[in-house]
C-alpha cells in the first residue's frame, strides 16, 4: 500500500510538471493618445535570450504564427493595418518543407484603434509560440486588456 501510494503521488507530481508551461515570452503593453478618440496601442513581445516567435502569417501546416485579435464589441474599431517593428528573419525550414519567417529579441506590434463613448479599455489576445534551437513551447493564448487614458 505505501509503495502504491508512493506511485501515485510521483505520478502526480509528473503529470503536474509535464502541464506546466514555461514562459519564454514576456508581453507589456500600452496605449497612446493620436487624437481625442484614436489611440496607438503598442504591443511588445520581449523573447528570452536564443528563444523566437513565428512571424504573423498564417499558414496551414507550419508553426503557429504570432496574432493579435482585437476586441472590435463595445464601440472600438481598428484603423489600418497591424504595424510590426522587429528584425524578422525567413529560412526554408526542411520539417514543414516552407519559408518560415520568425522575430528574434524585441517586437513592437502597433495599432491604431478609434474608440467610441466612454471607453476605458480595449481588449485584445494574443497567440504565439516560442522556440529556441532545441525545442518550442506548445501555442500558448493570452487575452490582455489595454487601459485607455483620455
Amino acid at each position: 500500500m505505501k509503495n502504491l501510494s508512493i506511485t501515485l503521488i510521483f505520478s502526480a507530481l509528473c503529470a503536474i510538471s509535464l502541464n506546466a508551461q514555461s514562459r519564454h515570452v514576456q508581453w507589456t503593453y500600452e496605449s497612446k493618445e493620436i487624437s481625442p478618440d484614436l489611440y496607438e496601442i503598442s504591443i511588445v513581445a520581449e523573447p528570452d535570450f536564443g528563444w523566437h516567435i513565428y512571424d504573423t502569417v498564417r499558414t496551414e501546416f507550419g508553426p503557429t504564427a504570432t496574432t493579435i485579435s482585437f476586441d472590435t464589441a463595445g464601440g472600438t474599431e481598428t484603423v489600418g493595418e497591424l504595424e510590426i517593428d522587429g528584425k524578422l528573419h525567413r529560412f526554408y525550414d526542411d520539417v514543414f518543407m516552407m519559408e518560415i519567417g520568425y522575430f528574434e529579441g524585441k517586437v513592437v506590434f502597433r495599432q491604431k484603434v478609434r474608440v467610441s463613448g466612454t471607453a476605458t479599455s480595449v481588449s485584445a489576445q494574443i497567440e504565439w509560440m516560442a522556440c529556441n534551437d532545441a525545442n518550442c513551447d506548445r501555442p500558448m493564448v493570452e487575452n490582455i486588456v489595454i487601459p485607455i487614458v483620455r
